[in-house]
């Protein structure tokens, strides 16, 4: 019995603004078709002379560039250990598991679901089915599921496969593709995220759709800025999100990573976050603008144990075409802290610097 080869088919561009081109041309290829014999016109748009392209200039004569790109096939792990991380995704590639329990609208299914997030030259991260932006996303266990040892032990490289999380134990539906075969870049990954996979034809077509999609378009964020009112009434919608994850985290990093939050270890929740004001202690915002609304990043500082400034960095976000005050909480970002010899991240820090630059994250 042949074993079915999962694949992803790309696709990059505008898709509402592609309909609307591909439906000029098809009305222009049914007006030329009609009034060719009429006029003495070609019975193909293509075929129009320049001459006759002048006169019916209002009128859409070249067919869109399609959005597929390609196809991205994949060999996946067949490691014991990793049989519920592969079968979730050869569940979610086929659709063959219904509705989502926590989006009952939603599919548990990768078809339409778009690419979120690339980091140019080195990850593309999709798989949010259940708002499509990396902030949401659910496995077909019902929710997350745990990481497996053996894909923890795995080393990314070109072309890599993986689990997107949010820390221990958090994988879902999202999902990442490798685009770099650089060596320091991908030991950020190793230990950090489940790599199950490999694109199997890069040969074949697979390596010219991950370059179209490093070279994507990218979002443009402004440069980080003391923040405006809107920006702090923004953050204080969410603030007891912001609070609850970062508790959380601290707890669910302590027996995995402790050195994580090392700089909260002899303090309480409390006197990590139970004192934030937000006019004070938000210091600086960027944002930028996305296909599925607008993202905003932001230095909250926080007390620490070492009696320094300490602060944490979160991104929210507003979905496109919805209420003004519509804001969802996103993510806290983690940086690399130490190395070991080899030059591999050793551990992570999620309390950061005053100096650490505030960038775009989706971790």
């Amino acid at each position: 019995m042949t074993t079915p080869v999962p694949f992803l088919d790309v696709c990059i561009g505008d898709e509402g603004s592609h309909n609307e081109q591909l439906e000029a041309y098809n009305v222009a290829c049914e007006l030329v078709k009609k009034n060719a014999k009429i006029y003495g016109l070609p019975e193909s748009p293509e075929l129009l002379s320049d001459e006759q392209r002048e006169i019916l200039q209002e009128i859409h004569f070249t067919p869109p560039v399609p959005l597929l790109v390609g196809r991205l096939e994949f060999t996946l792990d067949p490691a014991p250990g990793l049989s519920k991380t592969r079968d979730n995704f050869l569940s979610l590639c086929k659709g063959d598991k219904g509705m989502c329990k926590n989006a009952p609208n939603k599919a548990l299914y990768y078809k339409s679901v778009p690419i979120h997030r690339v980091v140019k030259d080195f990850v593309a991260q999709g798989g949010d089915i259940t708002r499509g932006d990396g902030s949401g996303g659910e496995s077909i266990y019902g929710g997350k599921f745990a990481d497996a040892k053996e894909g923890l032990k795995n080393k990314f490289k070109l072309g890599s496969l993986g689990m997107a999380n949010s820390g221990k134990n958090s994988n879902s539906s999202q999902f990442f593709i490798t685009l770099t075969d650089n060596e320091a870049m991908l030991a950020k990954l190793n230990g950090k995220f489940v790599c199950f996979g490999q694109v199997k034809n890069l040969d074949d077509g697979g390596m010219d759709v991950l370059r179209r999609m490093t070279s994507a378009e990218q979002i443009a964020f402004n440069d980080p800025h003391k923040p405006h009112p809107n920006s702090i009434e923004a953050f204080r919608i969410r603030l007891s999100d912001i609070k609850t994850a970062i508790a959380r985290s601290r707890r669910d990093w302590d027996g995995h990573e402790p050195k994580m939050w090392k700089r909260a270890s002899g303090i309480s929740d409390d006197q990590l976050i139970g004192d934030i004001e937000l006019e004070r202690d938000l210091v600086l915002v960027r944002s930028g603008e996305t296909t599925y609304g607008l993202i905003l990043l932001g230095k909250i500082r926080v007390g620490t144990n070492d009696n320094q400034q300490g602060f944490i960095h979160v991104r929210i976000h507003h979905p496109a075409g919805t209420a003004s005050d519509n804001w969802t909480f996103h993510s806290i970002w983690t940086d690399e802290g130490t190395r070991d010899v080899d030059g591999k991240a050793s551990t992570y820090n999620a309390i950061q610097w005053q100096d650490t630059p505030l960038e775009f994250f989706n971790e």
